[in-house]
């Protein structure tokens, strides 16, 4: 009997622990093995927005990127762009429909000159906040693959800087 107790309490506080991976190289969360957050997220996409060049210059700016995403119904979402390890600017999406949405402005924190490497990635908004937390908020993932662009370098001085 005593053993049966002891199994069970071992498998208890096995189950309670959680097992989570570890960081990426980046610094930036991924996805633990969360299950509320993979569910939220299943069946979303997105990607950047690209027009031809001559129009890329005319709808991006030093300061605005464009996505298009897929969004299933009942899910609240960030967007995240990163350079590194440095966060470019965060766009809260919530949404009780489904949705497909292209060339959506994403407001980037600052105007940036020059040349950088960009990415977004979408993340389940964990706590409900609307703000991105690093270490609560975990990377969706759909079909095992995180929802992510590429990575894009991209010349901000090439871009105009009144697009809206």
């Amino acid at each position: 009997m005593k053993k049966i107790i002891l199994l069970s309490l071992i498998a208890l506080s096995v189950v309670f622990s959680g097992c989570q991976a570890g960081l990426p190289t980046n610094g930036l969360h991924e996805a633990r093995s969360d299950e509320e957050a993979t569910a939220a997220c299943q069946g979303a996409g997105m990607s950047y927005w690209e027009p031809s060049d001559e129009n890329q210059t005319r709808t991006w700016s030093p300061d605005t990127l464009r996505i298009s995403y897929e969004l299933p119904a009942n899910t609240s979402v960030l967007f995240v762009a990163t350079e590194n390890d440095t966060v470019l600017g965060v766009t809260h999406v919530t949404t009780n429909e489904t949705i497909v949405a292209e060339g959506v402005p994403f407001d980037l924190s600052r105007n940036l000159s020059g040349t950088h490497t960009v990415s977004v990635r979408m993340y389940a908004d964990a706590n409900g906040n609307e703000s991105f937390d690093r270490d609560t908020d975990t990377v969706c993932r759909t079909d095992g693959e995180r929802v992510q662009t590429g990575a894009k370098t991209i010349d901000f001085s090439a871009l105009n800087s009144s697009a809206a």
